[in-house]
């Protein structure tokens, strides 16, 4: 191979590689939308300063805008504007999810946000058995659009017993898990829930009708114990025994009563209700209510001026010395500011709604418990009962 050829293939390879490094590194910034945040909060603008998010189903939130209008603004749609909301959040609702919307806190374009609604439910749960008998593999099917947060989706993926600790964790970008630490005797009900920054959505179950240790032969049987054999020992020939008489035979002893017939069924603990198969038992949201606090405006309508020969106090005012003549005599004037003062609904406390009547703020939920949207439901697999046949 000529020299010149060994640099080109040297110069191609080089070439390559800075091709590859460059994608690797640039990739991420090539992102325009903003179509949600992750649900640890990862903030779309850095600190200090106004975020916006798509932190609720079908709305935006914009954070901190401090005394500046927030404006939305998206391309054949009516511009949307919250007039200077100080310290509470700006927040926009009933928006088309999947629309695009420019933010601008004053005349400065914050973000591009994407409006997203709660992810729909998954599908074709399936709970299989692992490398271990405390562990189980979990894999599902999600679509998951634009207007549902797309690839930003993470699933919570939980097991809980009828009694005892639930095992949980949360997956993003696979729609598989593995839970481990389980209970190789206990029945489990297993649950995912796709979740994207504006909340949940319905979680999908599938409860377990044998444990493990049924399933995988673990702790079903027990070696068989042997007993120990004894050593013969040689006896001394026992002579014959005069012959004795034959006792009359007994009579036979009644026959034991028999047992009876019994069979398992498989219902819902006490409190639960059946649902398609399984057992639920539901709480309704609870609230923090804030009444509304107001403050005083003042409402200026013009000024006029107060003539004097003498200052009269003037305390809140400045004085000065009249000269109507053009030589300064001993009259005074004060200009005297007009308007009147109005009762003003303090902002929204950040975190709470205003309802129209107060400020609400749902409280998070029991533990065990999900959110299906409406209420707190806590879903397990039944449990087996001996009852007579």
């Amino acid at each position: 191979m000529s020299t010149t050829s060994r640099v080109a293939r040297r110069l191609a390879t080089t070439s390559i590689a800075a091709l590859v490094a460059l994608t690797i590194t640039a990739g991420p910034a090539l992102a325009q939308d903003i179509v949600t945040v992750d649900p640890s909060g990862t903030t779309i603008a850095a600190d200090p300063g106004p975020r916006a998010a798509a932190s609720i189903p079908r709305g935006i939130v914009v954070t901190d805008p401090g005394e500046q209008p927030v404006v939305l603004t998206a391309k054949g749609l009516p511009t949307l504007r919250k007039p200077r909301p100080g310290n509470a959040p700006a927040v926009f609702r009933d928006l088309k999810a999947g629309t695009s919307y420019t933010v601008w806190v004053g005349d400065k374009a914050l973000s591009r946000v994407t409006v997203v609604d709660r992810p729909s439910a998954a599908t074709r749960l399936v709970v299989s058995t692992a490398s271990t008998p405390e562990s189980v593999n979990l894999t599902w099917q999600h679509s998951a659009t634009a207007p549902t947060g797309g690839k930003a989706i993470s699933y919570d993926v939980a097991a809980t017993p009828a009694s005892g600790k639930a095992i949980s964790k949360t997956v993003k970008g696979s729609k598989a898990a593995t839970l481990s630490g389980l209970d190789p005797h206990a029945l489990y009900t297993f649950a995912v829930t796709p979740r994207n920054s504006a909340g949940k959505g319905r979680p999908t179950v599938a409860a377990m009708q044998r444990s493990l240790a049924d399933i995988t032969g673990l702790g079903t049987s027990e070696p068989a114990k042997t007993s120990p054999v004894p050593t013969p020992v040689t006896e001394p020939k026992a002579q014959p025994a005069p012959p004795i008489a034959a006792a009359p035979a007994s009579a036979p002893a009644p026959a034991p009563a028999p047992a009876p017939s019994t069979k398992t069924i498989y219902v819902c603990p006490t409190g639960y209700t059946e649902v398609a198969g399984l057992c639920q038992v539901t709480q309704a949201y609870t609230f923090d209510v804030k009444a509304y606090t107001y403050h005083q405006d003042f409402v200026q309508t013009g000024t006029h001026v107060d003539y004097s020969t003498s200052p009269n106090g003037g305390t809140y005012y400045t004085w000065q010395q009249w000269c109507p003549n053009g030589g300064c005599s001993d009259g005074y004037y004060k200009v005297v500011t007009d308007g009147y003062y109005v009762t003003a609904k303090d902002a929204t406390p950040v975190g709470y709604t205003d309802t129209g009547t107060n400020w609400t703020k749902k409280n998070p939920g029991p533990d065990g418990y999900l959110d299906d949207g409406t209420q707190w439901v806590k879903t397990v697999a039944k449990e087996a009962r001996v009852v007579p046949a």
